[in-house]
């Protein structure tokens, strides 16, 4: 990064029928920026659903959906107008069945990621806007100079949507709207919160003119705009920043990871004589590192290979020891079910590589035995299809050595460790089902090569144990 471009960001975050997408607008002109509706981004994927004859709920389909349209978000006449696929759709994505379907749509963890790359990619390009929303300040630009969470009574809501005519009408509208409240609120995905530090607007009393006043003042009273480096905007084949609601890395969790590396790169060099090569591969950015699986010392081994904290995928059963939970948590470690397909630890990886922290993953599953790379799963394919980061591929000789599956005690052997090339996944990846598998064939054959070239380091030869 060379070069860094300051752009200043309004971010409106708030429930449904709070106003905020007119205020927005109104902002924005008052404060020479432009506006994006990104609820209308969901609601476009919405309708292409309904179009397409995907049910909102179908999962991968709509991702797929998601991934292959083009959406035009814009204002015209103080309306925002809606391209999808060069069709205009303005009218249409507020229709009743898209009132409906968007609920489901917008919880799609994939979707969402999808999203706010587009949305953060149209900010990036127009050096700043007045975004509104559910999650811009706390998913899309946590950094913003403004952070203004717009809300008001579920009644003076239901008031501004439509439910002026008879009681019964407001009731109506009111119940719907308070469905709604409770799904965005409940999500996993980017739940709707007011984030840390935002300026709360309950504009139940006020008049759109006082709210919008408010918040051209907070904006020419702000901090300095946000940096963000031009050419490292998050994209859909490259995500530098997130783009998902992540855990915030608490200091102390730093400190704790910084302190057990330093204690596990001094037994790597003491105990197991590990060597290492290909460092300089490391990317600078997210990324999912691979390492064969030969050992348990597997993962103190590859502790070494960057000082940056990384996020393991390990199986459920090691959080059961109650005196090891906060060491596995505060290492940023991450549980998964062996047995099930395990969305949350899906969602955490998604959220932790959108967050530019990189993922260790064992391609293998589990410790192996033998001279051969073999039956990958397809999990890190999929999750870096869905992220569009490399997976840095990790052969390690000896470590079956020192701690094979049939020994309860880590011996002293050399250890040697090589970090491949990084392997970046395809673009315009119509079925991640269908690519991951071919993707997932080549890190086998990368894996193969290293292991083997690690293993002659050790030995001299490729030992057939």
């Amino acid at each position: 990064m060379t070069e860094v471009e300051n752009i200043r960001i309004v971010a409106l975050d708030g429930p449904a029928g709070s106003g905020k997408s007119t205020v927005a607008r109104l902002v924005a002109q008052r404060l020479g920026l432009e506006h994006l509706d990104t609820g209308a981004m969901y609601r476009a994927v919405a309708w292409a659903c309904l179009e397409n004859g995907i049910a909102p709920d179908a999962g991968v389909a709509v991702v797929d959906l998601a991934q292959r349209l083009s959406i035009s978000v814009g204002s015209q006449a103080n309306n925002t107008v809606v391209y999808v696929d060069g069709r205009d759709v303005s009218d249409a994505i507020r229709s009743p069945a898209v009132d409906k379907a968007v609920g489901p749509v917008a919880s799609n963890v994939a979707v969402r990621a999808e999203m706010v790359a587009r949305q953060r990619d149209w900010a990036l390009m127009r050096k700043g806007g007045v975004l509104d929303g559910r999650d811009i300040a706390t998913a899309v630009f946590p950094d913003a100079s403004v952070q203004v969470y717009i809300t008001a009574s579920v009644e003076e809501r239901a008031r501004r949507r439509g439910g002026e005519g008879t009681r019964a009408a407001l009731v109506e509208v009111a119940a719907e709207l308070a469905r709604r409240d409770h799904v965005d609120s409940t999500r996993k995905a980017d739940p709707l919160q007011v984030a840390p530090g935002a300026t709360v607007l309950d504009t139940t009393s006020m008049s759109i003119d006082e709210v919008v006043e408010a918040i051209v003042k907070l904006a020419k009273g702000s901090s300095p705009p946000v940096p963000m480096a031009l050419g490292e905007a998050p994209t859909r084949e490259r995500v530098e920043r997130p783009s998902m609601v992540a855990p915030v890395i608490a200091q102390r969790q730093r400190l704790l990871y910084s302190t057990v590396r330093m204690a596990i790169v001094a037994i790597n060099r003491g105990w197991f004589k590990a060597t290492y090569d290909g460092l300089h591969h490391i990317p600078e950015g997210p990324f999912i590192l691979s390492p064969m699986h030969r050992s348990y010392v597997d993962t103190l081994l590859v502790a070494g290979v960057t000082k940056r904290r990384m996020r393991f995928l390990g199986k459920d059963t090691m959080w059961k020891y109650r005196w090891f939970r906060p060491i596995a948590d505060g290492m940023g470690g991450i549980k998964i079910h062996r047995e099930a397909t395990d969305r949350e630890s899906m969602r955490l990886c998604l959220a932790a590589l959108a967050a530019g922290e990189p993922l260790v993953i064992y391609p293998e599953g589990r410790r192996k035995e033998g001279p051969v790379v073999e039956d990958l799963f397809d999990g890190p394919a999929y999750i870096a299809l869905s992220a569009g980061v490399p997976i840095v591929p990790v052969g390690i000789g000896g470590s079956a050595d020192s701690m094979g599956t049939k020994h309860k005690f880590p011996r002293r052997r050399h250890i040697h460790v090589i970090v491949g090339a990084p392997l970046y996944p395809p673009k315009d990846v119509r079925s991640k089902r269908r690519a991951a598998p071919v993707f997932t064939a080549q890190l086998l054959a990368e894996l193969q090569y290293l292991f083997d070239d690690a293993q002659r380091v050790v030995h001299g030869f490729v030992p057939d144990y």
